[in-house]
């Protein structure tokens, strides 16, 4: 018999050996055949690159004029969207602040007064708009350090000034209520974009977007401003290629000149093509670009060098054709090295395999045979055996961790029968929790297919195994539907459970003539009585009289319904939530009624719809609710909660369902 020694030695040596004759030889004929090949196709590809690029160049210099223009118009729009944007943030915030109408703080010097205006003639007036400061200085964009970029600011009625830098302005400021701005946006009561000028404050030649605000009344208490020194465009420049760019110019709506950057003055060029059919013009040598802004209205003018373009040209070919030779000779000089390298370390390689194999076959070859011999007992069942290798290398601690591991798979093997019992336990629990919360909903749809009165169609998804929401419909008596939606604070079994005690009071006090007010107020004490949990209900039952249309209802602290009415689209029906159930005895809950006609519906829901959280913590929200509710008014009920549920879906994405979500949505048909 072959010792393992002999084999080691044996098989290393040969594999070696015959790895390496091939490598050296196989290395040498593939490398060589691959230089010649390469720096061919090198050449080629240069060749084809440089004519294609040149052509593509030369066909298409209008391309390149035109896509400059798009991208500067795209981006002075965006400049502009969100200086507009900001500008009626401001106003809308300040109208709020005049709304409330509450007095926060006291007169500071960091406010500009108007020269000439008494300081306690504006105290008042300061008390009620001085947290606009607050909210300009955290404004997304807004930088103290660079307001040329975007400087924001509120002018009032009285005789201020107020911005985000929190700077001493003084009791001598310019008065800026006579500027142009402020005195068109005063009289057109509308947002208003200026023309150039020059700012009192600071001197700087700038453009402004101005919105008004007003307190409750609806009087003017000032503006809401936001600026940009025109310095700002030519730094814009620096995005684009200012090589083939020789001016951005300006035009107001009326087609009069604005600003023109990199001081170009030729003006009589690009204004004599400005309403011209075509927005792209070439006139001597020069390239006229026209965009208009959707934002301000304004007309951009590129002014673009065609020499230059074609230099572009020829600066792209030249380097394309540079940049080949020195990767031909590269190639050369890599591959020539590769192989005298790899020839010298596969020889010296060879020769230091044949040294240590020796050494390391003898080795390493008698602990491994001891070690095979003492783990033969392990592998053949007997974990109380032991390995005794002496070894201070791997062998050793791979001994070590054989004698360790003995006692560690009998320790867990005893561990995991008792867990193993344990979960599956649990798990049979709360599969059977699952399949009985389930079987108390119904969940046969259509439930009642002899009714045509009515369609109903409702669903319930847990946030875990079991969860704290439910819905119900049952007859109350042959003319009359009830519907239930509620959830339970908390979620898993104890909500569930509580649930289930929620969910059969509510119908069993739900008989034929009841006051709704009165079945949520006896429910409510039997809730407090026998809540040791602390939970609570929210709750909106509704009954559905199917001879008259009228829908009676009553809230307790919940999500108040979508009503449709025929024609129409849905809407989200004003009712006050009022106290949810078991938080308080003897509360009062107040009803009403909603006049039903045939084709109208009522779709009422639970928080985990709105509350519904995406990957980045955002909340899907009523907006996005109410908006997909607009688009369904039409559908079946089943059609609707399926949309609802396939929106809430497309913005939750592959974020944890945070919440039950729960729907339900009942469809008057026709009277009896």
């Amino acid at each position: 018999m072959k010792t393992i020694r002999g084999k080691l030695l044996t098989i290393i040596l040969s594999i070696v050996l015959i790895f390496g004759l091939i490598v050296v030889c196989t290395s040498m004929i593939q490398l060589t055949g691959l230089s010649d090949k390469i720096v061919a196709l090198g050449q080629k590809q240069a060749s084809d690159i440089t004519v294609e690029t040149t052509n593509t160049m030369a066909e298409h210099e209008y391309e390149v004029a035109a896509d400059f223009a798009d991208a500067s118009v795209k981006y002075f729009n965006q400049v502009f969207s969100d200086v507009h944007k900001h500008t009626l943030s401001i106003a809308n915030k300040a109208g709020e602040l005049y709304a409330k109408d509450e007095h926060v703080a006291t007169l500071d010097s960091r406010v500009g007064i108007v020269k000439g205006v008494d300081p306690a003639s504006v105290e008042d007036d300061f008390s009620v708009i001085a947290p606009i400061r607050d909210f300009i200085a955290f404004l997304p964009n807004y930088d103290i350090e660079h307001l040329e970029k975007l400087d924001l600011y509120v002018v009032t009625e009285s005789g201020m000034c107020l911005d985000g830098t929190y700077a001493e302005l003084g009791n001598e400021y310019a008065d800026l209520r006579n500027e142009i701005w402020y005195t068109t946006v005063k009289e057109n009561n509308e947002l208003y974009w200026s023309g150039v000028f020059t700012g009192k404050v600071t001197g700087k030649v700038k453009v402004v977007c101005a919105a008004p605000f007003y307190d409750a009344e609806g009087n003017l208490k000032g503006v809401a401003s936001g600026d940009i020194a025109v310095e700002t465009f030519q730094n814009i420049l620096e995005d684009y290629n200012e090589n083939q760019i020789l001016s951005v110019v300006f035009f107001d709506k009326d087609g009069e000149l604005m600003y023109a950057t990199n001081g170009y003055d030729d003006f009589e060029e690009v204004q004599k093509n400005l309403n011209g059919s075509s927005d792209i013009v070439e006139n001597d040598g020069f390239i006229y670009t026209y965009r208009t802004m959707d934002e301000t209205g304004w007309t951009i003018a590129l002014v673009l060098s065609e020499e230059k373009i074609n230099n572009a040209v020829a600066t792209v070919q030249s380097n394309i054709e540079q940049n080949a030779q020195s990767t031909n000779q590269l190639v050369k000089e890599g591959i020539k090295s590769s192989l005298v390298t790899c020839t010298i370390a596969i020889i010296v390689g060879l020769l230091i395999a044949v040294l240590l194999t020796s050494y390391l076959s003898r080795k390493f070859a008698k602990p491994i045979i001891e070690l095979t011999d003492e783990v033969a007992a392990f592998g053949e069942g007997n974990l109380d055996a032991a390995i005794s290798v002496s070894s201070n290398d791997e062998i050793g601690k791979l001994a070590e961790a054989f004698n360790k591991m003995t006692v560690d798979l009998k320790e867990y093997m005893n561990n995991l029968q008792k867990v193993t019992a344990e979960k599956e336990r649990i798990g049979a629990e709360l599969d059977v929790a699952t399949h009985i919360q389930s079987s108390m909903l119904p969940c046969i749809f259509p439930p009642y297919p002899d009714r045509k009165e009515f369609d109903i169609y409702a669903s319930m998804d847990p946030a875990k195994e079991v969860g704290g929401d439910f819905y119900d419909f049952f007859m109350v008596d042959n003319t009359h539907i009830a519907i239930v939606m509620a959830d339970v604070s908390g979620k898993g079994v104890p909500a569930a459970l509580f649930m289930v005690i929620g969910k059969t009071l509510i119908k069993d006090h739900t008989v034929p003539g009841s006051d709704l007010t009165e079945v949520f107020a006896e429910v409510n004490n039997i809730l407090c009585d026998s809540n040791s949990e602390g939970l609570f209900i929210t709750a909106f039952e509704g009954v559905l009289n199917l001879e008259t249309g009228e829908f009676l209802y009553v809230n307790a602290g919940h999500e108040t319904p979508f009503i449709y009415h025929k024609g129409g689209q849905f809407e989200q029906y004003p009712m006050k939530p009022g106290f949810v159930l078991a938080g308080m005895e003897d509360m009062k809950f107040k009803g009403g009624s909603i006049m039903l006609q045939p084709g109208d519906k009522i779709f009422t829901y639970t928080d985990g719809v709105p509350e519904a959280t995406d990957a980045s913590n955002e909340l899907y929200g009523m907006e996005r609710l109410d908006a997909i509710m607009k688009q369904v008014g039409n559908e079946e009920p089943r059609e609707i909660l399926r949309r609802v549920r396939e929106d809430v879906d497309a913005f939750v994405g592959d974020a944890p369902q945070f919440d039950d979500l729960t729907m339900l949505c009942l469809q008057f048909n026709e009277r009896m």
